[in-house]
């Protein structure tokens, strides 16, 4: 065998590994890329979220209340009729977390905190404008898009580096979480929230006071993994007021 033909093997060989390189620098928040590199369907959407919530539910524990379940299954259902995708089996649940946050993963399954369901107490208002960001997440599907990025990233690093790990959605998990999203997906999801909020008949305005009460908390370490992962928190204050106004939301 000639030495060129070595070399034309070994070429076309990195070809589908340069092609997954640019994808990797394509693919960025920077550039917010929308690159169907993985094309995932309803079913498989909801698959790789049960296949994620199991996980996530297994590590940090679910609130044991059934009050608590009552009152998230009840603010959720009022929400999910206004979305884009009501069909899908929206499940709303408290995980046993201090840190105030709150996280949707693909196909409907949303969660907040204890720590957010201490810091917004009996109001129902605050709550429903939380759940309703996250369940814009999901109906706008920006959680899919999260974990298209993250296969990509998973696909490269399997090809170039390892052997085919079998924990390899163990560590997806891990990665979806610590992966933002971008800023106007976030400003989207506020938006978005507030005026499901509304229909559901809740008071968009209640948002507001949610924001402030995170600005209130900046160097605090509950609210320091909320705060590092969304736009400024006076930005997201001015956009809920402006869409407020615009859709004539009070």
């Amino acid at each position: 065998m000639s030495r060129t033909s070595d070399n034309s093997r070994r070429s076309a060989g990195l070809l589908p590994i340069l092609f997954l390189l640019m994808v990797f620098f394509l693919v960025s928040d920077r550039a917010e890329a929308q690159l169907d590199v993985f094309t995932i369907d309803e079913q498989s959407e909801i698959k790789i979220g049960r296949d994620l919530a199991g996980k996530f539910e297994a590590e940090y524990g679910v609130v044991d209340s059934p009050a608590v379940a009552a009152r998230l299954n009840r603010i959720g259902k009022r929400l999910v009729g206004h979305c884009a995708r009501p069909r899908l089996p929206f499940t709303f649940k408290a995980l046993k977390v201090k840190e105030v946050n709150a996280f949707a993963l693909p196909g409907g399954w949303v969660y907040v905190t204890q720590g957010a369901l201490d810091l917004v107490k009996n109001d129902d208002h605050q709550l429903a404008n939380i759940m309703g960001h996250e369940v814009a997440h999901v109906s706008e599907k920006h959680s899919v898009e999260k974990i298209k990025q993250e296969m990509t990233y998973s696909l490269i690093g399997e090809l170039l580096f390892s052997k085919g790990d079998s924990r390899q959605i163990g560590a997806l998990g891990k990665a979806y979480l610590m992966r933002n999203y971008s800023r106007s997906q976030e400003l989207d999801a506020d938006a978005r929230g507030v005026t499901f909020a509304h229909k559901a008949g809740f008071n968009p305005n209640a948002m507001v006071m949610f924001l402030e009460k995170l600005k209130g908390m900046e160097g605090s370490n509950l609210v320091a993994a909320l705060l590092s992962s969304h736009p400024p928190t006076d930005l997201r204050i001015e956009k809920v007021r402006e869409q407020i106004r615009l859709k004539r939301l009070k």
